[in-house]
């Protein structure tokens, strides 16, 4: 019958005394070490040195190799053109982060007599002057802006956007192969209509006062009106007049601080020979804004004339609106 040997605390000293508290690479071995002060070599765990995780690092200089681009682009006649990069910093470096991004944003100025058609390398062009732009040729407007070049195999993409004269407007086309460019397209197309403030909307009850033969129902404050830009306004109120025949017209003003005042631009008429009956008016008309470029404070306000000193109302449920658009050239 065998004998069962219990932990003693001689035992457990032992152990305790055996166990590894710390480790070291001494040349090229780990060297182990025990509670007890025991040494205990565990062999080689030193191998070869590696590159660095960076695509094309040298290990010898730090840099970054070229790294060529073999996508092939075709040329407008048919060649193949094939695109090499020389930035060769290391991402690391002030001059990458810095010199490099900011020279990509700032773009390639194209000079006089350029035909964009030649344009296909991708990147980001400008243009400075109106007088260069116009001597050029297969040019979408004869205005200074921004080119956009875009390339995948062999199609190519141009955008092409306006400083000032459009605010906003930019044209695209693409082309293929060997194919003819596609005709310029220009977004939004003329005679678009954008936002030109928050939609004036009321409907709390006009102002009470008896005497007062016009008041403001709606304004709209147009956001940095344009000199020379085009303004289309629509309003339609619903009203309910006190007694019959107490109200007689919309009206539609615009200028700085517009309220009751303004330069009128449009005179309809209501049906309102039915006291306490919602009436419903509309009017619209447009205008061209004469001044600075981005005027504050400049308003489109709908009015309703009153007759024989007795106003209409406008509840919750009874509302007026005024939208104001920017037609575009």
């Amino acid at each position: 019958m065998g004998v069962a040997t219990g932990m003693t605390a001689e035992r457990m000293l032992a152990i305790e005394a055996s166990s590894v508290v710390d480790g070291d690479v001494v040349g090229d071995n780990l060297v182990l070490t025990t509670r007890g002060g025991t040494t205990i070599d565990a062999g080689i765990v030193r191998g070869p040195q590696g590159l660095k995780g960076n695509d094309g690092l040298n290990a010898a200089t730090g840099s970054v190799a070229p790294v060529a681009n073999t996508t092939p682009i075709r040329t407008p006649d048919g060649r193949v053109k094939t695109a090499t990069p020389t930035e060769t910093d290391d991402a690391t470096t002030k001059l990458y982060v810095d010199g490099r991004v900011s020279s990509v944003m700032a773009g390639t100025e194209l000079g006089a007599g350029v035909d964009l058609n030649t344009i296909i390398t991708p990147g980001i062009y400008t243009q400075n002057s109106n007088v260069e732009a116009s001597g050029g040729t297969n040019w979408p407007a004869p205005y200074g802006g921004v080119l956009e070049v875009f390339a995948i195999n062999s199609m190519v993409w141009q955008r092409y956007t306006n400083y000032s004269q459009f605010a906003g407007v930019f044209w695209t086309r693409g082309w293929y192969t060997t194919t003819a460019w596609s005709p310029w397209v220009r977004y939004p197309a003329p005679g678009t209509l954008v936002q030109a403030g928050t939609p004036g909307i009321r409907t709390t009850d006009n102002p009470s006062s008896g005497v007062t033969t016009e008041f403001n129902i709606c304004t709209v404050a147009i956001d940095y009106p344009i000199n020379g830009a085009v303004y289309r306004v629509r309003g339609k109120a619903n009203l309910v007049p006190e007694t019959a025949g107490s109200f007689s017209e919309l009206r539609i003003r615009h200028g700085v601080g517009a309220q009751t005042g303004g330069t009128q631009i449009t005179q309809d008429y209501v049906d309102h020979r039915i006291a306490s009956r919602i009436v419903c008016g509309f009017t619209e008309g447009q205008f061209t804004f004469t001044g600075t470029t981005g005027t504050a404070n400049y308003n489109v306000v709908m009015t309703c004339i009153n007759t024989s000193g007795v106003r209409a109302t406008a509840t919750s449920t009874r509302t007026a609106t005024l939208f104001v658009d920017r037609v575009i050239a």
